[in-house]
């Protein structure tokens, strides 16, 4: 297992100070680190997520450290719409999480692929 692997995944976001939409980065210095001391960790009482041993768990903790980080904070959310909308009403709010779920499983594939987890060899 790759424990220095480069890890990217962006999604977008708006800057405020700026007034434009730029690409975020989701998979930052340190997850490929927090990843792979989790798969080698023999876990503690304390919390489900300190030992990482499947790709069930695996997808389980993604799921809560994005949604802790990206999931209805305020200065992760824009409008979207269509071209042509009249009004604000007709804007959906979409936030950095909202991105990441809808590419979760190739997300979890793709930390799994850049990482050479083997979960079989791992038991």
């Amino acid at each position: 297992m790759k424990t220095k692997a480069k890890l990217s995944w962006k999604v977008l976001n708006y800057d405020f100070n700026s007034k434009k939409i730029y690409a975020m980065e989701c998979l930052g210095e340190g997850f490929s680190q927090d990843i792979a001391k989790r798969i080698r960790s023999k876990g503690t009482k304390y919390s489900s997520y300190d030992s990482i041993k499947s790709e069930k768990e695996l997808r389980a903790y993604l799921e809560f450290i994005l949604k802790y980080k990206y999931w209805s904070k305020s200065e992760m959310e824009m409008a979207a719409g269509g071209l042509f909308c009249k009004d604000v009403n007709e804007l959906e709010k979409i936030d950095a999480w909202y991105q990441l779920e809808m590419n979760f499983d190739r997300i979890v594939e793709y930390i799994i692929k850049e990482m050479e987890i083997d979960f079989k060899g791992e038991k």
